[in-house]
């Protein structure tokens, strides 16, 4: 390879480097069932309000009572700000109920709707 083309092949293997790491909605998350569009109850264990996905890990207890780490994915913090969210909208230990789309692959993973906190409030999101 020439010297002159080794900054455009460098270039161009980063930036599909990044454009691999964003993923399409219907990629991962299903609208029909088992995967679908669900509910849960639990307790926020922790708010990452970061790029390029907000994170909320939430502890849900199953039909059996035992604990399970669900781990929700929201819109980036600039679209989240957007309808009304901030680095503290979410505290851990606050009880929230979540809804939105089940992982395609059955895995405790979670795109999010809309949530609602133990105040009453609503903060949503869209696709």
């Amino acid at each position: 390879m020439s010297r002159s083309l080794l900054p455009l092949f460098v270039a161009a293997s980063l930036w599909c480097a990044d454009a691999s790491a964003h993923h399409s909605f219907a990629a991962y998350y299903g609208p029909s069932e088992p995967q679908g569009f669900v509910t849960l109850e639990g307790t926020v264990r922790e708010f990452r309000y970061t790029n390029p996905h907000g994170i909320l890990l939430l502890i849900v207890r199953d039909a059996h009572g035992a604990e399970e780490l669900w781990t929700i994915e929201t819109l980036a913090p600039a679209m989240l700000s957007r309808s009304g969210w901030s680095r503290d909208s979410l505290r851990h230990g606050e009880k929230v109920t979540i809804q939105g789309w089940r992982a395609r692959d059955g895995s405790r993973l979670l795109r999010l709707q809309n949530v609602k906190c133990e105040n009453g409030t609503v903060l949503g999101v869209t696709r």
